[in-house]
């Protein structure tokens, strides 16, 4: 009876541990972990995170008031312009996301390196309109200098000032999640992605230079030009990211938490296939940093 009772504790604490090793570095369950995700992972280990390693960082499931950079940072947390709500429903990561309505809401902070980010920098947000619009998602503006990433005609579309560059435009849905992520490479060249894939590269005509009078905002706090819908997972980093860091980021979440690694490469679960199976993850799960 003893030898019986041991095999069952053992059972028992292999499986805990195997769970355990899943995912790390959150307590949200697999269930809430957003409507793409196929699967929780049940094998392998979670990737590390890369939050350290951004500029910014911010979850947005916070249930009201400022949203926490979770980099650390404590003056690039973000300040509500207007009443800006949160949505445990419609989400992508974590237990919500933000929700602005129209009107003109935003989420901003004035904190410099955010404001004026030099090229290189990238930056990605999972956006879900709520209707066809023209709009802004991200943007730190004050024309003729600054950047605008949103909508304009139901598309989605980069906007540095300079040169009144635009990107070429991809196609948006309304009451779709979809990841939006721009790297601007040099002072006037840019990538545009979608999903995790190229929606267009401007090689020589994406002119950007930064501005320091507007804040760094998701949303904007005009309601002319206000994306009403949810907001969730949106990063600033200082370096020009690669195709596969943005697929990496689009399919696992910047914590890495979406996906799970078996030694130093990626299993078949856990990806958010919906909205990203088409791009190509990198070769190496288990890096600790954006390669």
């Amino acid at each position: 009876m003893r030898a019986r009772r041991c095999s069952w504790l053992a059972l028992l604490l292999a499986a805990t541990t195997v769970q355990a090793q899943t995912y790390s570095g959150s307590t949200t369950s697999a269930a809430t972990r957003g409507p793409a995700i196929v699967s929780g992972g049940a094998v392998g280990t979670a990737q590390p995170s890369w939050v350290p390693s951004m500029l910014g960082a911010w979850m947005l499931n916070e249930a009201s008031g400022a949203r926490v950079n979770a980099q650390g940072t404590t003056s690039r947390n973000l300040s509500p312009v207007g009443s800006v709500a949160n949505d445990t429903v419609n989400k992508v990561e974590g237990p919500a996301s933000a929700a602005m309505a129209s009107g003109g809401m935003a989420l901003q902070t004035t904190d410099s390196a955010v404001v004026t980010p030099a090229a290189p920098f990238a930056m990605s947000i999972w956006v879900r309109p709520s209707a066809p619009l023209s709009g802004y998602v991200l943007q730190s503006a004050n024309f003729p200098n600054g950047f605008r990433l949103g909508f304009s005609s139901n598309t989605i579309t980069y906007q540095p000032f300079t040169g009144a560059s635009t990107a070429a435009p991809a196609a948006s849905t309304a009451d779709v999640w979809t990841h939006i992520a721009v790297v601007q490479t040099t002072a006037t060249a840019c990538t545009l992605y979608v999903n995790g894939i190229i929606a267009t590269t401007n090689a020589s005509g994406c002119a950007y230079t930064s501005q320091s009078t507007n804040p760094f905002s998701i949303g904007s706090w005009s309601s002319d030009t206000n994306v009403a819908g949810q907001f969730d997972e949106a990063v600033v980093a200082t370096q020009a990211w690669a195709g596969t860091t943005v697929c990496r980021i689009c399919s696992c979440g910047v914590r890495g938490e979406l996906c799970t690694c078996n030694g130093a490469a990626f299993v078949t679960v856990g990806r958010n296939a919906t909205s990203c199976g088409s791009c190509t993850l990198p070769s190496n799960c288990s890096v600790a940093t954006p390669p």
